[in-house]
């Protein structure tokens, strides 16, 4: 991000660098889960039942990361793109 700060394009790309990332971490979750089932059918003993309460605890403060995220390169750093933008010249360019 530090490179960011006076280089438009490198904003550019470390916004999509986050748009994948909130992606990313979304998809693993759900990968996670399925395979936290597909464990579930094969090993279901105490240290399964603390395993699972430990992950399904962990899991629930992966959404509120991912929106947060979303809101912080949605509203701030678009904000800090339009205003580059508007100084350099340029028309408004999508992440990538």
């Amino acid at each position: 991000m530090a490179t960011a700060i006076n280089n438009l394009e490198e904003l550019i790309r470390f916004r999509g660098r986050i748009t994948d990332s909130i992606e990313n971490l979304e998809n693993n979750l759900k990968k996670t889960e399925v395979a936290m089932e597909a464990v579930h059918e094969g090993w279901n003993d105490e240290m399964f039942q603390q395993f699972e309460q430990k992950f399904s605890e962990d899991k629930e403060l992966i959404p509120p990361l991912c929106k947060a995220l979303a809101q912080f390169n949605d509203e701030d750093l678009e904000a800090l793109q339009r205003i580059m933008e508007e100084y350099f010249g340029v028309p408004m360019q999508r992440p990538s």
